[in-house]
C-alpha cells in the first residue's frame, strides 16, 4: 500500500501508535512536512516512536493486531499450534512483557479457549525464578491472551544446539533451577506434564525458567487430578503404563526431568526422538536406553547417581518429590566445585570483578561464544539481539553496563548507526565501547573516528585479544575516576 508522508503519520495517529505530540515534535525537527517518507520512518524508530514491526504492518495496510488490551505489540517472536508470541509493552506504566495470544481459529472452539486461558490462569499461580510469571490474562469475545515475563535469551533446546553438550558442573547448575521450578511447581498442586527442553528458556543472564504449562495437571481440592492430552501426553502415559501407576502420577515429571539432565550431558536425548505416534508408545522406546556412562566415561558419579535415579523406570525408586532431587543436585554442585579447586576460580572473578557488558548481536552462535567466554573471566553479560532494542536499553540507563559490545558481523549498517549514536550521545558518549567488524567490513571503520575509550576489532579476534582490548578500556576508566 502506497503512502505519502503525511498520510503514514496520520495512519500511525489513527492507530493509537504515536500521539499528536509526538508528530509535533516530528514536523518541528524537519522544519517542514515536505519529507521523504523513509527519512519520516528512520526517526520515529531512532526516537522509539515506531518498530520495523509497526511500520511493515502499517505500509500493508493493516489495521488490526496493534494493540491487545492495553498491550502494544512492539514486535513478532514467534509461533506455536495454539498462539502466537509478540513482544509488547503497557501503554500506561511501559513495562515491557511477553505476550501470548491465541490464534483466531482456535479461539472459535470452547475447548481450545478454554486450555488458552487455564494456562495463562496456572501460570498467575507462580511466583519463582526458575518459572516465567504470567501478570494478566484477558479474554473477551474472540481476543484472548495473557502476558508474561519477557525474558531475553533462547530455549534451553537451542541452547544445547549451539553447546552440542554441556560439562558436568555447568549442567547440574542448570537443573538446579529447572527442578527448583518444578518442585515449586509441586507445591501449588501443578504437575507441568510436558517437561522438554523447549520449554526451559536460558535467559541473557543464564538463569533457567520454565514455560508453557498448558498440559499442567493440576490438583483439585478433592484430590483428584485434572488435566488435557495431546501427542505429547503419549511419552508420559507411556510411562505411566510401564511403571505401574495411575495416570497423572506426579512423579512422572520427575522422570522426564531426568532426561533433560540426560539431553544436555550427552548432547542427546535418552530416548528416539520422533513425531510417529506409533513409535512413541512403544515401551521399548523408553526401556532402550544407552547408559550415560558410554557416552561420558570420566563423568563424576554423583551426576550420574542423580540422573539414573531420576529416570529409573520404576517409580518408587526415583525421587518421590521434586525437593529430594534438587537437596541431591545442590550437594553435586558444591562436590563438583570443591573438586575443581579454587585458584582458577579467584583469577577469573579479579578480572571481570563482576562487571557487566552488553553485546549487541543477533547471531545465536556468536552471543553464546562470548557469553561463555567472558562469564568464565568473572564478567556478567547482558545480551541482546537488536540494535534498536540494545540502543534503547542503553539510552534508557546508560549505567546498565560497563562496556557496550556492539557487532556489525551480522547487524550491518544498524549496528554501525548504534554505535554511532551512542558515541555521540551526552549520556553515553563516555561509555566505553568496543565495534565488533567483520573482515569483509573493514571499509566501515573509514566512516567512523574513535573516541580514545573507543575500540575496533576486526573479525576473527582471539579470546585473548578481546580480553586485552576490554582489559584497557576498563583500566582507562578507572585512571580517569
Amino acid at each position: 500500500m502506497d503512502f505519502t508522508t503525511e498520510t503514514f503519520a496520520q495512519r500511525a495517529l489513527s492507530l493509537n501508535l504515536v500521539t499528536q505530540n509526538d508528530l509535533q515534535g516530528i514536523w518541528q525537527h524537519f522544519g517542514t512536512r515536505d519529507v521523504e517518507l523513509d527519512t519520516l520512518v528512520k526517526l520515529m524508530e531512532r526516537r522509539g516512536l515506531l518498530t520495523n514491526y509497526q511500520v511493515e504492518r502499517i505500509e500493508k495496510g493493516e489495521t488490526a493486531g496493534f494493540f491487545y488490551g492495553d498491550y502494544k505489540v512492539l514486535y513478532f517472536v514467534g509461533k506455536g499450534t495454539f498462539a502466537r508470541v509478540y513482544r509488547a509493552v503497557h501503554k500506561d506504566t511501559g513495562k515491557v512483557v511477553a505476550l501470548k495470544v491465541l490464534r483466531k481459529k482456535q479461539s472459535e472452539k470452547q475447548s481450545d479457549r478454554d486450555r488458552f486461558m487455564r494456562e495463562g490462569e496456572i501460570g498467575l499461580k507462580f511466583r519463582h525464578p526458575n518459572i516465567v510469571p504470567v501478570y494478566e490474562t484477558f479474554s473477551k469475545g474472540r481476543v484472548h491472551f495473557f502476558a508474561m515475563e519477557f525474558v531475553e535469551g533462547q530455549s534451553l533446546l537451542e541452547f544445547l544446539k549451539l553447546r552440542r553438550k554441556i560439562d558436568p558442573l555447568e549442567a547440574t547448575e542448570i537443573m538446579d533451577g529447572v527442578v527448583g521450578g518444578v518442585s515449586h511447581a509441586f507445591e501449588k498442586g501443578v504437575c507441568h506434564r510436558d517437561l522438554k527442553l523447549s520449554n526451559v528458556l536460558i535467559s541473557s543472564k543464564g538463569l533457567p525458567q520454565i514455560v508453557d504449562f498448558g498440559l499442567a495437571n493440576v490438583e483439585t481440592d478433592d484430590g483428584a487430578v485434572k488435566g488435557y492430552t495431546n501427542t505429547r501426553t503419549i511419552d508420559y502415559a507411556n510411562l505411566e503404563k510401564l511403571s505401574g501407576v495411575e495416570k497423572g502420577d506426579r512423579r512422572s515429571d520427575i522422570f522426564f526431568v531426568g532426561c533433560m539432565f540426560y539431553n544436555l550431558l550427552a548432547g542427546e536425548p535418552p530416548h528416539e526422538d520422533t513425531r510417529d505416534r506409533a513409535k512413541r508408545a512403544e515401551s521399548s522406546r523408553l526401556k532402550n536406553v544407552i547408559p550415560l556412562r558410554q557416552h561420558l566415561p570420566d563423568l563424576p558419579r554423583e551426576v550420574e547417581s542423580i540422573v539414573n535415579k531420576a529416570m529409573s523406570i520404576d517409580a518408587s525408586r526415583r525421587y518421590q518429590k521434586p525437593v529430594e532431587m534438587l537437596v541431591e543436585v545442590r550437594k553435586c554442585i558444591k562436590t563438583l566445585k570443591a573438586a575443581a579447586g579454587g585458584d582458577s576460580v579467584e583469577q577469573e572473578v579479579l578480572e571481570g570483578e563482576g562487571k557487566t557488558l552488553m553485546l549487541i548481536e543477533s547471531t545465536a552462535k556468536m552471543q553464546d561464544a562470548l557469553r561463555g567466554k567472558m562469564k568464565k573471566q568473572g564478567y556478567r553479560m547482558l545480551v541482546i539481539g537488536d540494535a534498536e532494542r540494545g540502543y534503547q536499553r542503553i539510552a534508557k540507563d546508560p549505567k546498565v553496563a560497563d562496556c557496550i559490545i556492539v557487532s556489525t558481523i551480522s547487524l550491518g549498517r544498524d549496528g554501525l548507526a548504534v554505535f554511532q549514536k551512542l558515541a555521540s550521545e551526552p549520556k553515553t558518549a563516555d561509555k566505553p565501547m568496543i565495534l565488533l567488524i567483520g573482515k569483509k567490513q573493514e571499509k566501515l571503520l573509514k566512516k567512523i573516528q574513535l573516541a580514545e575509550h573507543h575500540r575496533a576489532a576486526v573479525m576473527p579476534i582471539t579470546i585473548a585479544g578481546f580480553r586485552q582490548t576490554l582489559r584497557e578500556l576498563l583500566d582507562g576508566v578507572k585512571k580517569k575516576a
